[in-house]
């Protein structure tokens, strides 16, 4: 993913045809492990954190209420443009 995001001949910003959701959307709603990590590399690939879907819904406003509470703010803080620290032990922890 970093690889990728480096090259520039990705758009972290393109939108799906069916329902008009990015990268951002897709990692916010999945709730994976690794997801703070992933939205850290999206975000200094430039994705923007103000892109709608079709519903309206910002990636914000998709993270899971599953997702575990220090994920869940460590990435709404990413995606209301707030710097965090690392979470590779929160990641660690969880496998």
């Amino acid at each position: 993913m970093r690889f990728l995001s480096q090259t520039k001949k990705i758009n972290v910003n393109k939108t799906s045809h069916s329902d008009g959701a990015t990268a951002l959307h897709c990692v916010a709603a999945g709730g994976s492990a690794m997801s703070v990590g992933v939205v850290k590399l999206l975000l200094e690939a430039s994705a923007d954190v103000n892109i709608t879907d079709t519903n309206d819904n910002k990636p914000d406003d998709l993270i899971t209420h599953g997702t575990k509470s220090s994920k869940r703010k460590a990435l709404e803080m990413l995606l209301k443009g707030f710097a965090i620290e690392d979470g590779s032990s929160d990641e660690e922890e969880e496998k």
